[in-house]
């Protein structure tokens, strides 16, 4: 968790510089400049939530302990501003990748929107066995969705659907405009073995 906390931070900052969008303007009176004026551009308001997710079709971030695994980085497409479709690719380094797809429907709110998503997972591991996986990251792997000889060889494929709940908060102006943090509450259900468990995730996406 440290790690995740420490990578999302960095990753929070530097986007910042993504974010800024200013403008100067020297305003000079008897021939001397007098000051400079900076100030944000006026595009980067929105009324609310929805208004910018109207005007601000493509997100990207990062997310974790979620659908994606450990870490992953994911991309939203915002068809309407109720609806958008997302997907993504991540996993935990030298155990094993995984990639989603889902459908995200946003209920309301101003600038913190409260919305459902629904999806699919794959976590799946390419190449030649890894060996013995007793331990994974997060553990829910090892311990729920893999079977005996999966856990013995290391060579797996889990496909999951999953329901998530999450609440998104969303700058709306400034020159953070664009920029938002959300967490969900996630069921992951595995398609093949019925197994469920019930997971969260924090994450990271920018507008624009």
């Amino acid at each position: 968790m440290k790690r995740f906390l420490f990578f999302f931070t960095i990753a929070t900052v530097s986007t910042s510089f993504l974010s800024t969008s200013v403008r100067a303007a020297i305003l000079i009176e008897d021939g001397k400049a007098r000051r400079t004026v900076t100030s944000s551009d006026d595009s980067r308001v929105a009324a609310d939530g929805l208004s910018l997710r109207g005007s601000r079709r493509v997100g990207i971030g990062l997310e974790a302990e979620g659908p994606l695994g450990f870490l992953g980085a994911n991309l939203e497409l915002n068809f309407t501003p109720r609806w958008g479709f997302g997907g993504g690719f991540g996993g935990s380094p030298g155990e094993y990748q995984a990639y989603t797809f889902q459908v995200k429907h946003v209920l309301a709110g101003e600038w913190l929107l409260p919305y459902m998503s629904f999806g699919y997972a794959k976590w799946y591991t390419t190449g030649s066995p890894k060996g013995s996986m007793t331990t994974t990251n997060p553990s829910f792997l090892a311990d729920r969705f893999l079977n005996e000889n999966q856990r013995r060889s290391g060579d797996f494929a889990v496909h999951m659907i999953y329901p998530a709940f999450g609440l998104q908060y969303v700058q709306l102006k400034g020159d953070w405009a664009g920029a938002s943090l959300y967490a969900e509450v996630v069921l992951l259900i595995d398609v093949d073995g019925f197994e469920t468990v019930p997971t969260g995730t924090l994450g990271f996406l920018y507008y624009f």
